[in-house]
């Protein structure tokens, strides 16, 4: 039996890399380039990988910013200000793309308030405790709501959870 050194994986160029990542989910431009700079990369070797995805319509910053708000709106449960941050901060899209993004998703009768309802659902809060309004809200102030749909939907839930208290104490009682 011979033995045999490992091998160094083959270096990949700019191209295979950049499809790669595409592969795995859709990147802005921005974030590729920084990824393929990043990997090594030449300025010269990332700008042609790039302008090559953009021209045979693989890169698009703008259905790129749609299909990440729709993910981060629905998947995640965040509001229009993190969806917005996100998009921004950490995938490096552009605020107009962004700002496309969310108009279109409210566009398609995306209700924000009914996903703060749906959230609020799976939280667990005693409604006698004099601090489950502000727990309620500052929950959904970190996922990005407005601070009218968190203080609405906080309210409305301890609402229904003294409802839901007082028609079980009156089931009890009978």
């Amino acid at each position: 039996m011979s033995f045999r050194p490992p091998q160094k994986p083959p270096k990949m160029n700019a191209w295979n890399q950049a499809l790669g990542h595409l592969a795995r989910r859709d990147h802005g431009q921005k974030e590729l380039r920084e990824k393929l700079l990043q990997r090594g990369h030449s300025v010269a070797d990332t700008d042609e990988a790039i302008a090559a995805l953009i021209e045979r319509g693989w890169l698009n910053d703008a259905r790129t910013a749609q299909n990440m708000s729709e993910s981060l709106a629905k998947g995640r449960g965040y509001g229009p200000r993190k969806v917005m941050q996100t998009l921004v901060e950490r995938r490096k899209l552009s605020s107009s793309d962004a700002k496309a993004a969310l108009t279109n998703l409210d566009e398609q009768g995306h209700d924000w308030r009914a996903r703060a309802d749906l959230l609020l659902s799976r939280r667990r809060v005693r409604p006698d405790d004099p601090q489950a309004w502000g727990k309620l809200a500052r929950f959904l102030a970190s996922r990005g709501f407005p601070q009218n749909v968190c203080a609405e939907a906080a309210r409305d839930r301890l609402n229904t959870l003294k409802e839901e208290a007082a028609a079980g104490h009156a089931i009890e009682s009978e």
